[in-house]
C-alpha cells in the first residue's frame, strides 16, 4: 500500500515537472512570437520533447497558452517585434548579397548584431527565415489590400462599365506602385533569382504571387457579373502577368536612375488597364484623345 502511494506520488511529480517544462518552453515561445506566431512544434523543440508528449498534457495551443495566466503575451512585446524586424532586415541584406544557399545563420546574426541563438528564437531554420523575409516585405499584404481598397464595397454593389474601368485602373496602379519601394524590389529580385534553382521557393512564388493574386482578382471580376470565378481565372492570370511584365522591365531590370523615367506609374497603369479592357483599338483611341487634349492646352 505504502509502495503504491509512493509510486503514485512519483508519477504525479514527474507529470507536474513535465507540465512545468512545457510551460517554461511555451513562455519563451509566446513571449517571442505571440499566440498566433508560436507553434506546438517549436514549443516542443525548445522543451526538448516531441509534440505528441505536449499533447498528453495540453489538448491544444490555446489551452497551453491559457495555463500560463499571461494574456498579455497574445501579442509579442514591442521590443521583440523590433528585434524580429532587425533580423529580417539583416537576412534580406545577406540573402540579396550572397544568395540563399551561400548565406549562413551566423552571418545573419552578425549583421543583426545578435547571437545565433537569438535568431533561432524567432526562426527555426534558414528556410523559415527566408519565408519570413518574403512575408515581411509586405508585398503580399499590399497586393491583397489592392483588391480591397476604399471603393471595394461600392464595386461589389455597382457593376457599371465606368466603375469597372476605375476598379481595373486603380488595381493596376496599386500593383505597380508596390514596386516603387526599393525594399520590395530587392525582395522580388531575390525571390526570382532563388526560385530558379530552389523548387520550394518556386512553389511559394507560384502559389502566393501568381495563383493567389490571380484567384483574388477573378473573385473581384465575378462581382461585376462577368462570369464564374473558374471562367475568369485565365483572364485574371493574363492581367497579373501583364502587370508583372511591366514591373520586370521598368523596375527589376532597369537601372535605378532609369526607373519610372520613361513612363510615370499612374500613366502606365491607365494604359495597361485600357489595353486590357478595350484591346489595341481602345488603347490607340485613348492616345488620340490624350494627344488632342494636350494640343488644346498648349493653344
Amino acid at each position: 500500500m505504502i509502495h503504491s502511494l509512493l509510486e503514485n506520488k512519483r508519477i504525479n511529480e514527474r507529470h507536474q515537472q513535465m507540465r512545468e517544462s512545457i510551460q517554461a518552453a511555451a513562455l519563451v515561445c509566446f513571449s517571442a512570437k505571440g499566440l498566433t506566431g508560436a507553434t506546438m512544434a517549436e514549443i516542443a523543440r525548445i522543451a526538448g520533447m516531441s509534440p505528441g508528449t505536449i499533447y498528453l498534457h495540453f489538448k491544444n495551443k490555446q489551452e497551453l497558452f491559457e495555463s500560463l495566466g499571461k494574456p498579455e503575451l497574445a501579442q509579442p512585446d514591442v521590443r521583440i517585434r523590433v528585434r524580429r524586424k532587425k533580423i529580417l532586415q539583416a537576412a534580406l541584406k545577406a540573402f540579396s548579397e550572397k544568395g540563399y544557399a551561400a548565406t549562413t545563420m551566423e552571418e545573419i546574426a552578425i549583421l543583426a548584431g545578435l547571437s545565433k541563438a537569438a535568431i533561432y528564437m524567432h526562426f527555426e531554420s534558414k528556410a523559415e527565415l527566408f519565408l519570413g523575409v518574403f512575408k515581411d516585405s509586405s508585398l503580399l499584404s499590399v497586393l491583397e489590400r489592392s483588391f480591397d481598397c476604399k471603393r471595394a464595397k461600392k464595386w461589389q454593389e455597382v457593376s457599371s462599365t465606368h466603375d469597372f474601368e476605375k476598379f481595373i485602373i486603380e488595381l493596376v496602379n496599386a500593383f505597380l506602385n508596390v514596386h516603387n519601394n526599393p525594399e520590395h524590389i530587392d525582395v522580388l529580385r531575390l525571390i526570382l533569382s532563388e526560385s530558379m534553382h530552389d523548387s520550394e521557393i518556386a512553389d511559394i512564388v507560384v502559389e502566393k504571387m501568381s495563383k493567389g493574386t490571380a484567384s483574388e482578382l477573378a473573385k473581384r471580376l465575378a462581382k461585376f457579373n462577368l462570369g464564374k470565378v473558374c471562367e475568369l481565372l485565365p483572364l485574371a492570370e493574363i492581367v497579373m502577368s501583364t502587370m508583372f511584365a511591366w514591373v520586370l522591365m521598368h523596375q527589376l531590370l532597369a537601372r535605378p536612375k532609369n526607373r519610372n523615367k520613361s513612363q510615370p506609374t499612374q500613366q502606365a497603369a491607365k494604359q495597361i488597364a485600357h489595353l486590357l479592357l478595350y484591346g489595341l483599338a481602345g488603347y490607340k483611341e485613348e492616345r488620340i484623345i490624350s494627344s488632342r487634349a494636350s494640343k488644346k492646352r498648349k493653344v
